[in-house]
């Protein structure tokens, strides 16, 4: 840390120099403008970046021959994770129809990226979205969304043994991976440049809060799939039905709970709704009780197909409710965040 001592100009400014070497580096000259961020610690960012707009970032892969296609999906999602705009792919050889493939899929499988050049041994991505372009209060808006859908339709998949429906819920989840790398794309992204926050409408302590979120919200989508995916494997009888019909109304009411609890935190950001929070938490742990007496009835099933997959069910929306409990307690961080300010 460099040390600058704080001087006092016409009786009424205070200045501090900057050191030439980062001001030589960000290419500043006489004149130029620098941004001021006040941060919520009390700190001050000095950024060169008055306008919003951040340098493309660019990483390269060289790809050698026997680079198995699986690695190299895992390495483009992870440069894009990480907030790199322009993404290379390159091969001192032709590169193989299959890499090809796998540079398109992953366009296909994240928010933003597009090809925008190819060569005979390369193939080059750009992200065309703003990173203000979508905030990260209206991605967890939009995963909620995907969420409660996901989960009312699988109980009605479940009730009436639809295994299109569930097949169409288990497509759903690719969709929802999208916003959760985006959210925490733009997590990293703010991350390296917090001139960004205020384009973003948030603070640095709140975007960790909705990187929080969007992972809870990945994983209750997640639930659903894998209730889905039980659907083929449940033979649907009297008193089976009676055990799906308790548990689609634990998992209504937790859905419900965790769309008042966004609500209450974002909507209505007033620390007095910590107390509601704690409402809804308490209404969670009982869900988790009537969970454990459902699966207790599950396992004692006939035929021990359906007994398992309905004991898996079980689990899924116990899990549920759990991560909506999750969910309540990052949503009281925030509001004893907005309390203590």
């Amino acid at each position: 840390m460099e040390l600058r001592r704080l001087q006092l100009t016409g009786g009424t400014s205070y200045v501090v120099s900057l050191p030439k070497k980062w001001v030589v580096e960000q290419g500043l000259k006489k004149n130029d403008n620098v941004g001021i961020i006040v941060q919520e610690d009390g700190n001050l960012v000095v950024t060169p970046n008055v306008k919003g707009r951040r340098k493309d970032r660019e990483k390269v892969f060289t790809i050698g021959e026997e680079e198995p296609l699986d690695t190299l999906l895992r390495k483009l999602i992870g440069a894009y994770i990480m907030g790199y705009d322009i993404i290379k792919v390159e091969s001192e050889r032709r590169l193989s129809p299959e890499l090809r493939e796998i540079v398109r899929n992953f366009t296909r499988m994240v928010i933003g990226p597009e090809i925008v050049e190819e060569t005979m041994n390369s193939v080059t991505t750009k992200d065309l979205l703003n990173p203000s372009d979508l905030s990260f209060k209206q991605s967890i808006q939009r995963m909620l969304y995907m969420v409660k859908s996901m989960h009312h339709n699988v109980m009605v998949a479940l009730k009436e043994n639809d295994t299109s429906l569930a097949e169409d819920i288990i497509s759903r989840d690719s969709d929802l991976d999208k916003l959760a790398w985006l959210i925490a794309r733009q997590f990293n992204i703010v991350t390296e440049d917090h001139s960004l926050l205020e384009l973003m409408d948030t603070t640095a302590k709140g975007s960790v809060e909705y990187l929080e979120l969007s992972r809870i919200l990945e994983r209750m989508g997640d639930h659903a799939v894998k209730i889905a995916s039980n659907v083929p494997d449940i033979e649907v009888s009297d008193g089976v039905k009676k055990l799906i019909k308790e548990l689609e109304t634990i998992d209504d009411e937790a859905i419900n709970v965790l769309d008042q609890s966004l609500q209450i935190a974002f909507e209505a950001p007033d620390p007095e709704n910590i107390d509601k929070l704690n409402d809804q938490i308490r209404k969670v742990q009982k869900y988790e009780e009537r969970c454990q007496k459902i699966h207790a009835k599950a396992i004692k099933i006939d035929n021990s197909v359906t007994a398992a997959a309905l004991s898996n069910v079980t689990e899924s929306v116990a899990r549920s409710s759990t991560l909506t409990r999750d969910i309540c307690e990052v949503l009281i961080n925030y509001l004893v965040n907005l309390e203590q300010k």
